[in-house]
């Protein structure tokens, strides 16, 4: 990451952009990036805001933890957090000092995974780096002056309110630009659980502050894996040069010096011996990076399994034949789902099953009993029926406690 900031910065969301030139105050917008034509010429960084409208932000207290010990906290929580799962998500997050009885105030934001690769695509296309990829909402606190206040700002992607509160974006709001903007505002500040705040309408805009926006950058999962591969690859090699500059040096001085050459070849055995272990620990290494990887891909599918209950239960009733009905519906992350009902003959019970057994959705469809009945004068089918949602991983069996045999004397 550069440590002078690109004086383009780009204000970015599916299907619109536009940029800014700080450098000599060009603007322009359109489309994407591809339609922004002579301002991006003669630069190859640019600093990205990601617009309201395709952001998702979030400030919850949370105990204050390494950033890696955080990472992996909030990757598990992130479906609770945001409307989409996690696995279609990539977020980064910032942690304040302030402190409450919940933790300390962090913010979460994230973005579309799809998004995500669709700006890269586009900034390759322009032949663009990307500094940093952040919510332009960050910046609304440095745009009002870090004062409690509703910044305001109209564009050509709309009209934007961020509700700025101790220094901190607590709500951002995209809304259409023909809006009436006292409506638009008095929602934002409900929605905020706020009364009223003073109304700030930054001149220049708030793209202009983006630099000075807290440190936050979005990368995709797999690239963020990639880079830690990188990381553990480049120490390892790092370290090998140091021992072959450390061998060469050694074998250097011992033959100028010429005293010993039998001397000389056992010390190149010894470093052999050395560069022979530290390349066993950079295995060891790149073994441990992708048990990792593995143990984040199995704890993504525990907790986002394939289907949510709501959609078992959904397709559970649409295979209902006419004169089936259900009297007891047992379904539970990890188990198999038990249907429990009552038929008029044996032939829908029978349909029931075959109707299970061709969705693609269930597996192991097996009818566990079916006996005849009476309600009043009437015969029915009563039947108990199980099947095992696809994608949603059976839970671990506890270990076996193992007695120990008793010695005798």
């Amino acid at each position: 990451m550069s440590k002078i900031a690109p004086t383009l910065h780009i204000e970015w969301t599916p299907g619109r952009v536009r940029a800014l030139d700080l450098a000599t105050g060009r603007e322009a917008s359109g489309v994407s990036l591809g339609d922004l034509g002579g301002v991006l010429a003669g630069h190859r960084t640019a600093l990205v805001g990601i617009g309201r409208g395709a952001t998702f932000l979030k400030v919850l207290g949370l105990p204050k933890a390494a950033p890696a010990e955080l990472r992996t906290l909030l990757g598990m929580r992130l479906g609770q957090l945001f409307p989409l799962p996690a696995s279609q998500l990539a977020f980064d997050f910032f942690q304040t000092t302030e402190s409450t009885p919940d933790g300390t105030l962090t913010l979460v934001a994230a973005i579309r995974a799809t998004d995500l690769k669709q700006l890269q695509t586009e900034l390759a296309q322009a032949n663009l780096t990307a500094t940093r990829i952040l919510p332009i909402a960050l910046a609304a606190p440095l745009a009002a002056g870090k004062l409690d206040a509703l910044v305001l700002e109209r564009g050509p992607l709309g009209l934007s309110l961020d509700v700025v509160q101790g220094g901190l974006l607590r709500l951002s709001r995209q809304a259409p630009e023909e809006t009436d903007v006292s409506i638009e505002a008095r929602r934002t500040l409900a929605a905020a659980g706020v009364e009223s705040l003073p109304v700030v309408e930054p001149s220049g805009g708030v793209l202009r502050k983006l630099a000075d926006a807290p440190a936050l950058h979005f990368e995709l999962s797999e690239d963020r894996v990639k880079a830690g591969k990188k990381k553990i690859a480049d120490r390892t090699r790092f370290g090998a040069l140091l021992l072959a500059s450390g061998v060469l040096l050694a074998t250097l001085v011992w033959a100028d010096r010429g005293d010993d050459f039998a001397k000389v070849r056992k010390s190149e055995g010894a470093w052999a011996r050395e560069l022979g272990r530290l390349r066993s620990i950079r295995e060891l290494e790149t073994k441990k990076a992708q048990s990792a990887t593995a143990l984040q891909d199995t704890l993504e599918r525990a907790f986002a399994p394939g289907q949510p209950l709501s959609d078992v239960l959904s397709a559970t009733s649409d295979a209902l034949p006419a004169g089936v009905w259900l009297t007891g519906v047992s379904v539970e992350r990890g188990k198999p789902l038990q249907l429990r009902g009552t038929a008029k003959q044996t032939g829908d019970v029978a349909r029931l099953v075959d109707s299970l057994g061709a969705n693609r959705r269930f597996r192991d469809v097996r009818l566990v009993f079916a006996s005849e009945g009476k309600i009043k004068e009437t015969k029915v089918v009563q039947f108990n029926i199980t099947a095992f949602p696809v994608g949603n991983l059976p839970l671990p069996e506890p270990p076996k406690s193992k007695k120990k045999a008793s010695r005798k004397r």
